[in-house]
C-alpha cells in the first residue's frame, strides 16, 4: 500500500484542500484513482488490511459496488467537492467475511493537472486509537512545510515544531523553553482575542475545527499573517478538549495583497460613486447579472432590488435603443467585440435617462465567460450639450432671418423704387391725357403694392419683437380644434375629410396668437391644394412627444409640390407652386417665421400626385 502513500504525500503538498478532506475523514482509511483509470484505485494500509487485500491497486467498482460508482457517484461527479462530498453508508466484508458498516465521503479534485477521487472511510460502530490518527496526520503535515503545533488544553503543555518557530524569524532553541505564553506573546493582541472565540466555538461543537488569519510578530519586528488551523482529537473522560493539533502556514504575501486590492477597491468605489461611474457584469454557466449601487441608484432601483438580465435588457426603449444593446451585447458574447454606446434607458421611476454603457468579453478556451463593464449617467452632459446645441442653432437662424430679411428689404424695395422711377419719369414727357391717366392709375397701384410691402415687412419684424412676454404653455390639440372649426365649411366644399389624431394631453411653449396663425395656415393651405381628381380626400392633423420636442404632423393626399424644383424657395416671399388665383406667396413665410421666432423648425416631405406632409417641432414647456 505504499503507492497511496506516496501519492498521497505529492498530493497534500500541493493541494492544501486535500490534505484537510483526507485528515478530517480518512479515520478507517481511504483511497485515490484517476478519473481515467477507474480499475487501478490506490488503497491505503488501513483499509487494505481490513478488507484482506494484499495489493496497492484494487478496482473502484469492487469497492464501493458498480450500482453506486456508475449510477451515483460518476453520473454526477460535477457536483461533488471537498465542501459538498458524495456520501454513502455502505457495508464491506473484512478479509473474515464479517461485515462492518462504514461510511464513505467521496470529493473530485484537480492535481498536477489530472482529475482524481479521493474516498475517505470511516467505521460507523468502532472506537479509534488517537494515538494512530495523530500520527497521521503528523506525517501528512510534515510534506506540507507547515508549522506545526501540538497543545494540551487541561495541563497547557505545547510542542512546536521547526518551520512554526521559523515563520516568525526564531529557531526553535532560541523559543525554548515554549509554552502557551511563547504564542500569546508573540500574537497580536486583536488577534488573540479572536483566536479564544473560534477555540471556544470549536470546543463547544460549533465548529468542526478551528481557524484564523491572525498576525504574529516576527523576530526583526514586523508582523507576518499566518493561517492558524487546529482540531481537537482527544477529550477527557468529562468531556473537556484534551490535545488539540494544528498548523501555522504563512500567507503575509497573499494578505497583504488582499489588503491593497481591497484599497483599491475602496478607492475604485469612491472614485465611481463620485464620477456616478457604475460597474456591472453579467457571469454564465449559470447567469448571474450583478450592478453595483451606483449602477442601481443610476436606474433608480429600489435599494434591495437585486438585477435580472432581462429587467436589465427591457429597460432600454424599444426601437433604437433597444435593438443596439441587444446587438452590442450579442456580438460580445459572439465575437468578442467590446462596445461603448451611448444610449437611452427608462428608470424604475419612469424617467428618460442618458447613460452610456461600455461592455467587454471575457473568454476562457473559446467561451465567453462573463461580460463586464461601466455604466454612466450622461443625462446632465447630454441634456446641457443639447441646450448648447439648440442655443447655436437658434442663433443661426436668427443669423439666417437678419440675413434674409435684409435681402427681401433689399430686393422688394428696390423693385418699386425702379417701378416708380420709371413712372416719373414717363410722366415728365410729353404724353396725352389719356396715357397720363394711364400712368397715374399704374402709380396708384404701385403706391399700393408698395404699402402691401410694406405691411408684410412690418408683420416679418413684430414676430422678431414680441418673443419672451408672450410665451406660455398651449394645449395643442385645442388650437388644431379652432382651426378644424374654422375650415369646416371650406373643407365641406372641397370635399376634404379633416382627421385630428392630436393627444389631448399635449402642450408645447409658445405664442398663442403664432400658434394659432400657424395651425390654420397650414390647414387651409392643405385644403386649398386638394387634388380634384381624387375621390377621397383628407387631411390627417397627429402630434406626438419626444424627450425635448413636441412633433406637430400635417399630411394631406393632395397635388404635392416638386421638391426638387420648388424645394429651395418653398418658404420665400412671394413664391407661389400651383396656378391658384389666390395664392399670395406671403403665408408660408410668414408662419416659418412665427415657428422659429418660438424656437421650433419645420420639415416637408412631398410627391407630386401623391401629397404632401410638414412636420412643425416646438419646444416643451
Amino acid at each position: 500500500m505504499l503507492q497511496y502513500d506516496k501519492a498521497v504525500y505529492e498530493l497534500v503538498c500541493e493541494n492544501e484542500k486535500l490534505y484537510k478532506f483526507i485528515s478530517e475523514y480518512a479515520v478507517d482509511g481511504g483511497w485515490l484513482v484517476k478519473c481515467d483509470d477507474y480499475a487501478n484505485a490506490l488503497i491505503s494500509n488501513k483499509l487494505g488490511n481490513l478488507l484482506g487485500l494484499n495489493s496497492d491497486a484494487y478496482p473502484l467498482e469492487k469497492l464501493l459496488n458498480r450500482t453506486i460508482v456508475e449510477e451515483e457517484l460518476l453520473s454526477k461527479k460535477e457536483l461533488y467537492n471537498y465542501s459538498s462530498p458524495f456520501i454513502k453508508k455502505l457495508k464491506v466484508f473484512d478479509a473474515n467475511g464479517n461485515g462492518i458498516q462504514q461510511t464513505v465521503k467521496v470529493a473530485f479534485f484537480t492535481a498536477s493537472g489530472e482529475e482524481w477521487l479521493v474516498g475517505c472511510h470511516k467505521n460507523i460502530y468502532q472506537e479509534y486509537q488517537s494515538a494512530e490518527i495523530i500520527d497521521k496526520y503528523k506525517k501528512i503535515i510534515q510534506g506540507t512545510n507547515l508549522g506545526t503545533w501540538e497543545w494540551n488544553v487541561q495541563t497547557g503543555e505545547t510542542v512546536f515544531n521547526e518551520r512554526w518557530a521559523e515563520i516568525v524569524g526564531y529557531s526553535l532553541k532560541e523559543l525554548e523553553p515554549v509554552s502557551l505564553k511563547t504564542w500569546t506573546t508573540l500574537c497580536h493582541p486583536e488577534d488573540l482575542k479572536k483566536s479564544e472565540e473560534e477555540l471556544q466555538k470549536h470546543f463547544n461543537g460549533e465548529s468542526s475545527y478551528y481557524e484564523i488569519e491572525c498576525r504574529m510578530k516576527h523576530k526583526k519586528g514586523h508582523w507576518v499573517w499566518i493561517l492558524d488551523r487546529g482540531r481537537v482529537f482527544t477529550w477527557t473522560d468529562a468531556g473537556e478538549p484534551e490535545w488539540m493539533i494544528g498548523s501555522h502556514q504563512e500567507i503575509t504575501a497573499r494578505k497583504e495583497q488582499e489588503l491593497e486590492t481591497k484599497k483599491f477597491k475602496e478607492l475604485f468605489e469612491a472614485t465611481t460613486k463620485a464620477a456616478s461611474i457604475g460597474f456591472w457584469e453579467v457571469k454564465f454557466n449559470p447567469i448571474e447579472p450583478y450592478w453595483d449601487a451606483v449602477t442601481n441608484r443610476i436606474y433608480e432601483a429600489p435599494d434591495d432590488y437585486r438585477i435580472k438580465l432581462e429587467e436589465g435588457i427591457s429597460r432600454y426603449p424599444e426601437g433604437h435603443n433597444r435593438d443596439l444593446i441587444e446587438k452590442c451585447f450579442s456580438e460580445a458574447i459572439e465575437k468578442g467585440k467590446a462596445y461603448d454606446v451611448e444610449l437611452q434607458i427608462n428608470t424604475f421611476k419612469n424617467n428618460l435617462k442618458w447613460v452610456r454603457t461600455i461592455g467587454i468579453p471575457e473568454f476562457e478556451n473559446g467561451d465567453c465567460k462573463r461580460v463586464y463593464g461601466l455604466f454612466l449617467d450622461i443625462d446632465k452632459v447630454k441634456q446641457e450639450q443639447y441646450l448648447k446645441d439648440k442655443l447655436m442653432e437658434n442663433t443661426k437662424d436668427e443669423n439666417n432671418r437678419l440675413v434674409n430679411f435684409a435681402h427681401i428689404v433689399s430686393h422688394n424695395l428696390r423693385s418699386h423704387s425702379n417701378n416708380f422711377s420709371m413712372l416719373t419719369q414717363m410722366l415728365s414727357t410729353d404724353l396725352s391725357d389719356d396715357k397720363k391717366q394711364k400712368v397715374f392709375e399704374m402709380l396708384a397701384n404701385a403706391a399700393s403694392k408698395l404699402k402691401e410691402t410694406t405691411k408684410h415687412l412690418d408683420e416679418i419684424v413684430d414676430i422678431n419683437l414680441t418673443l419672451d412676454d408672450n410665451f406660455s404653455d398651449l394645449n395643442l390639440k385645442k388650437y388644431i380644434d379652432d382651426a378644424i372649426q374654422s375650415q369646416n365649411t371650406f373643407a365641406d366644399s372641397r370635399g376634404v375629410e379633416l382627421i385630428n389624431n392630436v393627444p389631448d394631453s399635449l402642450t408645447i411653449k409658445g405664442i398663442p396668437a403664432y400658434l394659432e396663425s400657424i395651425a390654420l395656415n397650414f390647414l387651409s393651405n392643405a385644403i386649398k391644394y386638394a387634388d380634384p381628381e381624387k375621390k377621397e380626400r383628407h387631411v390627417e392633423i397627429t402630434a406626438t412627444e419626444t424627450l425635448h420636442e413636441i412633433k406637430l404632423i400635417y399630411s394631406d393626399n393632395g397635388l404635392g409640390i416638386n421638391l426638387e424644383k420648388h424645394g429651395a424657395k418653398l418658404f420665400g416671399m412671394y413664391k407661389t407652386f400651383h396656378r391658384n388665383k389666390d395664392a399670395r406667396g406671403i403665408g408660408l413665410f410668414i408662419t416659418k417665421n412665427q415657428i422659429e421666432a418660438m424656437g421650433g423648425r419645420v420639415e416637408v416631405e412631398s410627391t407630386p400626385g401623391e401629397g404632401t406632409r410638414f412636420t412643425i417641432y416646438f419646444q416643451k414647456p
